[in-house]
């Protein structure tokens, strides 16, 4: 238990070390958050470890008890066509994505399940080092069922930098509430719905948002180690104040994206994934309507104890 107590005391001062003044805005930043929340690993955009999960030889395994502490390493390079996520502004570039977190959670009274973690990561462009960052995330939460429903909590805080972490560009602290179930198909195919809503205070507080966002997803089993999932997601975003004293307009968004991630897991702890996908953005800032296609390859490190 105390292990327990100081990973929470890890994540819990990270979280800390997220309150601060920002530092003025670096070329490219008026975007930031949205570049940030696009270069997530896979795994936790698409294909949480809860979700999904294949184990033996014919079987999907929706729900998987897992080891307490969980250390990921991931590195992904990502073909963007849209690195400024603007179609005023359209260049295409590629990024190098590496991240490491560690994660601990458990499982009181077989039924909350309740975890912390902290993440480090970074993102380099090879034609636009402008829009290098460097940065931090904490994160609590926990989930329960309700019926077939999993219901979920969280809170996170990601002071993000430039390159070398010498000014910060913004800071996030997002509240989350989220419902998702597994809906099996078949013995190999599952289908996933899922619903979030959040709630983002930023410092600067340009970037403070309401969100929500619905999706689906079909994932497949393809072989004993080969997993393929198909999805679509769409979400609407109103900003508290993008700007507005340079703008006079009030930003409100709606996205739409469509991915196809395929997963090669060979062992417990080596996987490689590749994912396409295909984003549109509305707003009513025309500068920030934009469409993007990505491809990206990656590989993780996973050791489970």
């Amino acid at each position: 238990m105390r292990v327990i107590f100081g990973c929470l005391g890890l994540c819990v001062g990270l979280l800390a070390s997220t309150l601060g003044v920002a530092q003025a805005q670096a070329p490219g930043a008026d975007t930031i958050e949205q570049r940030m929340q696009q270069l997530r690993p896979p795994s936790e955009r698409a294909l949480p470890p809860e979700e999904a999960i294949l184990t033996g030889k014919e079987d999907l395994v929706l729900l998987q008890r897992r080891k307490l502490f969980t250390l990921s390493g991931n590195a992904e390079y990502r073909y963007t066509d849209n690195a400024f996520l603007s179609d005023d502004f359209r260049e295409s570039d590629q990024i190098f994505s590496p991240n490491v977190g560690l994660r601990v959670a458990t499982r009181i009274a077989e039924r909350y399940d309740v975890y912390a973690e902290a993440q480090v990561y970074a993102a380099r462009y090879k034609e636009h080092p402008e829009l290098d960052f460097d940065g931090f995330t904490g994160r609590i939460g926990g989930e329960m069922p309700a019926g077939s429903w999993l219901l979920g909590a969280s809170y996170s805080g990601s002071p993000v930098y430039d390159k070398g972490l010498h000014n910060r560009l913004v800071t996030l602290h997002e509240l989350q509430l989220s419902a998702r179930r597994v809906v099996p198909i078949d013995r190999k195919t599952a289908l996933l719905p899922s619903f979030h809503v959040s709630r983002i205070f930023a410092d600067p507080n340009d970037f403070s948002t309401v969100s929500g966002d619905a999706g689906v997803s079909v994932v497949r089993q393809l072989s004993a180690e080969v997993v393929g999932l198909v999805g679509v997601q769409a979400e609407g975003r109103s900003y508290d104040n993008y700007f507005e004293e340079l703008t006079n307009e009030t930003r409100r968004d709606l996205g739409l994206s469509g991915r196809l991630i395929l997963v090669w897991r060979p062992t417990d702890w080596f996987s490689a994934s590749g994912l396409v996908e295909l984003t549109r953005n509305w707003s009513t800032l025309k500068v920030n309507d934009y469409h993007n296609i990505s491809v990206a390859p990656a590989v993780h490190l996973t050791a489970h104890f």
